[in-house]
């Protein structure tokens, strides 16, 4: 992978992350607002843009990697692992 592929996707993930957590956040305190006392938020995925089987960047919706991907190319949901070696 070139130094220019990888720094697209890693900006592409650090942008998506911070996407995927205000989101998750959002919902966190919408169920504190209502009332929930313990609120669960399910973690959202991320959406991978795919190149010849090889991962080229990722968004934070379907729309935004729809957008940016190429003739060619894949789009994959990804789903984050489990924290703390949960399954």
């Amino acid at each position: 992978m070139s130094a220019d592929a990888r720094h697209l996707l890693l900006s592409t993930i650090e942008a998506a992350a911070a996407v995927v957590q205000l989101a998750e956040a959002r919902d966190w305190v919408q169920q504190m607002l209502s009332g929930i006392e313990n609120p669960v938020v399910t973690p959202l995925p991320y959406h991978g843009v795919l190149l010849n089987g090889e991962l080229h960047s990722v968004y934070a919706t379907p729309e935004e990697a729809a957008a940016a991907a190429g003739p060619g190319m894949e789009i994959r949901t990804l789903w984050p692992r489990p924290k703390g070696g949960q399954q």
